[in-house]
Parts: C-alpha cells; structure tokens; sequence
C-alpha cells in the first residue's frame, strides 16, 4: 500500500467514523425524544394514580437495562392512565396496555436477536472462520438472525408510533377539569 492509498484509507475510516457518531446522536436524540413524549402523558397523571414516577421513563436511555425497563413503561403508563381516568368515573378500554406490552415484546426481542448475531459474528472471528477482509461483505450479506432482528426492529417502531399516540390520546381528557 502507496502513501496515497494509505491516505485515501485513513479518510474513508474517519468518514466511516463521522457517520456511526452522527447516527449514534441522532439515535440517542430520537430515543429522548419517545422518553419526552411518554413522560408528557405520564405527567398528566394525578399522583395518586400513578404506577410509575414520570422521570421513571427515563431509563429506557439506559442501554440494555431498557430491554426489561420498557415492558415496565409498556404495561404501567397505560394502568396509570387508565387508572386516573376511571377514578374521574370514565368508562375506558386498556389506554395502550396491549399495544405497550406488544411493542416491549418487539423491541426487546429485537435488541436480543441483534446482540446475538453480533456475538455469532465476533466469535466466528476469534475461531478464525470468517476472515477479517471477508467480514464486511458477511455482514452487508447478512443472515437469518439478523434478519429476524431487523423486522422485529420495524415492527417495534411502528408500536412504539401508535403507542406514544394512543398514551397521547388518553391522557388528554386528564388536562380538562
């Protein structure tokens, strides 16, 4: 390797590392962003009905300690909810609880199926069975456990969507008097 490719080398991995920083504050502010929004409807709730403290939602910023927080922030944002609307005498369906649980399901399952094929992929590496030059072409490829991450991953997000918009939705009549 010249002096000019060496050169070329080292600017397309800074580039490479520019962009996974970038991605990872983009992600760190997307995932503030749903602990806003889930928290604005927890907040709405009188504290007698809460099930949860809504700086509680926070946590879910915590990498890996999330995938079991959000099946507590999936079952008691909507029980706090639902709970305050019934204290004020409405009658009211479950506020999200199963879409909650249905979207904790999807994400952790998700983040489990992408930590393993991440731990597949590293220990075929240290047994010396994938290359390192053959790694990224392996890794673009992908496999069945990746795969099975990635549309557990999509299916999350759009449960997330209609689970932020319907904890959204029922706490709004907890605003009016």
């Amino acid at each position: 390797m010249n002096d000019q490719e060496a050169a070329v080398a080292a600017t397309v991995g800074s580039a490479i590392v520019a962009f996974a920083c970038v991605c990872c504050i983009a992600m760190f502010g997307l995932q503030a962003l749903v602990c806003w929004l889930i928290q604005g409807a927890q907040s709405r709730v009188p504290h007698a009905n809460r099930r949860m403290s809504p700086a509680g939602v926070w946590l879910l910023m915590i990498p890996l300690f999330s995938i079991v927080w959000v099946f507590l922030v999936g079952i008691r944002v909507p029980d706090s909810i639902r709970a305050a609307r019934q204290a004020r005498g409405e009658d009211v369906d479950d506020c999200g609880r199963r879409i909650g649980v249905a979207w904790a399901i999807c994400g952790a399952s998700a983040a489990v199926f992408s930590l393993l094929n991440i731990v597949l992929i590293l220990l075929a590496l240290a047994m010396g069975e994938l290359d390192p030059s053959e790694f990224q072409s392996k890794a673009m490829a992908g496999n069945a456990i990746g795969c099975v991450s990635n549309i557990l991953g999509l299916a999350s997000l759009v449960l997330l969507i209609i689970f932020i918009v319907k904890v959204r939705g029922s706490s709004k009549p907890l605003t009016q008097a």
